[in-house]
């Protein structure tokens, strides 16, 4: 059960312990995962999980699954678990997640919440699906979508 801190409110960023929540998700967010994750990102699926960029106030998609498939396995394990705490981060309740990124060779650290901050959902048009995946790096299989019946 979640245990509510008002005055831990006034005095930190938050008004619950994240500490919880960080453990559930190093319990199931493991290597296992991350491999079948990849696995299935080789196959043409695509794991798309949305954060709120606190600094720039915009929303950020992390492309879970080119993660998962990156060289660097053990980093890309905890880039995948600050991910999903940050996307479990409602603002006021959880502290934000800090992630450490790199913008034209220089590192520095973004401040990330959940992603309905900004929106509740994530949509784009149908028709611009192959745009939309090409844009976050994703090329679709020729066949994916059309063989399955899911256009």
């Amino acid at each position: 059960m979640l245990h509510l801190n008002v005055l831990a409110g006034l005095v930190f960023d938050a008004l619950a312990d994240s500490s919880r929540v960080e453990n559930r998700i190093a319990k199931y967010a493991d290597a296992r995962l991350v491999a079948r994750i990849a696995e299935e990102y080789r196959h043409g699926r695509c794991l798309l999980i949305v954060t709120t960029n606190l600094d720039s106030g915009v929303p950020v998609i992390c492309n879970i699954g080119a993660i998962a498939e990156s060289k660097r396995r053990a980093e890309a394990i905890g880039l995948i678990r600050r991910i999903l705490r940050a996307s479990a981060s409602v603002s006021g309740l959880f502290s934000p997640m800090m992630i450490d990124v790199t913008v034209d060779g220089v590192p520095h650290q973004e401040m990330h919440v959940g992603g309905g901050a900004p929106m509740q959902t994530l949509l784009y048009p149908a028709a611009d699906a192959a745009d939309f995946f090409d844009s976050i790096g994703h090329k679709l299989p020729s066949t994916s979508m059309e063989q399955h019946g899911r256009i």
